[in-house]
């Protein structure tokens, strides 16, 4: 599944990017969390909607890989936290997005490698819809 270029650069053959589950957000973590009124110390738990991420896959293809988990765009791209990028193949395989991944600096390897870092970044954007629910046994 992992392979390195000449030029030392690690390839991932298929990765899981993301998860249809229930996760915890501290409310200044979620996009336009002061529009929607939350407390920014207060944890919530937010659901990633198998369908929604099925629809989002196309939107996943050659994003930025980051070291650390920001908001970035074209007019602020954090260059400084940028190691690699997310392939072209992104699908849905239930319950997880998967795609390639290249991870570009030895920093960023060394990490990985070592699993002190087991998390990247793909910097997707997403619209928080904060209405109350339980999927399976998770509120």
């Amino acid at each position: 599944m992992r392979s390195y270029d000449h030029d030392g650069r690690l390839h991932i053959e298929s990765s899981a990017i993301s998860k249809a589950n229930v996760c915890p957000y501290y409310g200044r973590e979620i996009p336009r969390w002061t529009e929607l009124g939350l407390d920014p110390d207060k944890i919530y738990r937010l659901f990633r909607d198998p369908i929604e991420l099925e629809k989002a896959a196309p939107t996943l293809r050659n994003l930025p890989v980051l070291i650390k988990h920001v908001a970035i765009s074209a007019e602020t791209p954090q260059q400084d936290l940028v190691v690699g990028t997310t392939g072209s193949d992104v699908e849905f395989d239930s319950p997880y997005l998967k795609c390639s991944l290249a991870v570009w600096t030895a920093e960023a390897i060394a990490l990985v490698e070592s699993e002190v870092q087991r998390e990247l970044s793909s910097a997707y954007r997403y619209e928080a819809v904060m209405e109350p629910g339980v999927w399976g046994a998770e509120p």
